[in-house]
């Protein structure tokens, strides 16, 4: 069975292998821990990441958006 999924956590709580895309392109497919590295998210959303645990040691990932250009051109507002 295959699905498309945005929805990384939940992903990683139910498959096995994993495959992320990157504009019509392939980043990696293997399983999770080898495929949703820290380079690769930020290739394929544009996000900083990293892995906490929940209360059940259950892994998964927090994303931080990252500054678009646009956003650090705009002067500071007072």
């Amino acid at each position: 069975m295959a699905i498309a999924t945005h929805d990384i956590n939940g992903a990683c709580r139910f498959v096995d292998t994993i495959a992320l895309m990157d504009s019509g392109n392939l980043v990696g497919v293997g399983p999770p821990a080898s495929v949703l590295t820290r380079e690769n998210l930020e290739r394929a959303f544009h996000v900083r990441s990293e892995v906490e645990s929940s209360a059940d040691g259950t892994p998964f990932l927090v994303f931080h958006r990252l500054k678009s250009v646009a956003e650090d051109a705009e002067p500071a507002r007072q």
